[in-house]
């Protein structure tokens, strides 16, 4: 190695730049002769003013680092891009952290995507893993987990670790995401006939907003009108609000409670007697109505669980009971 070091030397005193940075990087670090960081830098600089890529790298390196030479970010962008402009994957992989970041340049995240691509494409495995994050979160470039995705894998394909591990978390979120909307589609909406008592289900969530609120009952031939739909908190499952029948009995229950108003508990009395019995009550205090989830039984009011003791039924609302 020693008598390499002094072709290197002979060399480079003749001004051959390709010797010039080699020798650089022997007084960097110690190879066949005594590190000398500042020898170092001023062989790297005498190259990289030749036009040697490697040499304008490692000279941005030690301008960055404050190796061999006072620190100067600005120093080190400019010998970044010297060498990027050549192709060099190291420097344009450095060039785009320190656009991300404002490191020795104005921030600017859109360059920052553009030098991650140049080396990214060049088969950097952290440009390609940078240039992944700057997919996912829409820094400098429009937000595609798609190519966040892609752009992992390839830094993943090549063994970096925190491209391995935010892969994971993408085929994760992925999966579940999947799961939840297979879940929603297979939810089932259920409704019952206040004629004739039959429940049924009418298809899932997305069927009965294409479909709209009314429905015949498939027993009875009957309409049945949907007046909201609720999300059963027990079975999760969606529960058709249908009450047509109720219309008349809460015009009723209005003029009941007026008529009585000078007996109060007879005046309940007659409302409650009033409430269709079964899977269906209105309150006749604060009119609000609940349904009972055909499928698990639990009681439900309009979006809120309503508490059931036996046959009786306290509103959520007001809290009266009521059967």
């Amino acid at each position: 190695m020693e008598k390499t070091v002094e072709q290197y030397q002979k060399a480079a005193e003749q001004g051959d730049a390709e010797a010039q940075y080699h020798l650089g990087y022997c007084y960097e670090y110690g190879k066949g002769i005594a590190k000398d960081e500042t020898q170092a830098v001023y062989w790297y600089k005498k190259a990289a003013e030749q036009g040697d890529a490697d040499a304008q790298l490692d000279l941005g390196m030690c301008y960055n680092n404050g190796t061999g030479i006072a620190k100067d970010e600005v120093q080190a962008v400019y010998w970044y891009k010297k060498a990027a402009g050549q192709g060099n994957v190291n420097a344009q992989a450095l060039l785009g952290s320190c656009y991300e970041y404002g490191i020795g340049i104005a921030k600017d995240e859109a360059q920052a995507v553009y030098w991650y691509k140049k080396a990214a494409g060049q088969g950097d495995a952290d440009a390609q893993y940078d240039l992944a994050v700057c997919y996912y979160s829409g820094k400098g470039v429009v937000k595609d987990e798609a190519q966040a995705v892609f752009w992992y894998k390839k830094a993943a394909d090549q063994g970096h670790a925190d491209a391995q591990y935010n892969l994971s978390l993408c085929h994760n979120n992925v999966v579940e995401e999947e799961e939840e909307e297979l879940e929603k589609e297979e939810r089932k909406v259920w409704i019952k006939c206040n004629s004739c008592g039959e429940s049924y289900f009418v298809g899932n969530k997305e069927d009965w907003q294409k479909n709209g609120l009314t429905y015949e009952c498939s027993k009875c031939g009957g309409k049945i009108s949907v007046h909201f739909f609720g999300l059963c908190n027990e079975c999760e499952e969606y529960v058709g609000f249908v009450y047509p029948d109720f219309a008349d009995g809460v015009i009723n229950f209005a003029k009941l409670a007026v008529e009585s108003f000078s007996n109060p508990l007879n005046a309940f009395k007659s409302l409650v007697d009033n409430i269709p019995s079964g899977n269906y009550g209105i309150c006749p205090f604060c009119r609000n109505a609940y349904i009972q989830c055909p499928n698990c039984g639990v009681p439900i009011k309009n979006k809120a669980d309503a508490e059931a003791l036996s046959e009786i039924y306290t509103c959520p609302n007001c809290h009266i009971r009521t059967r």
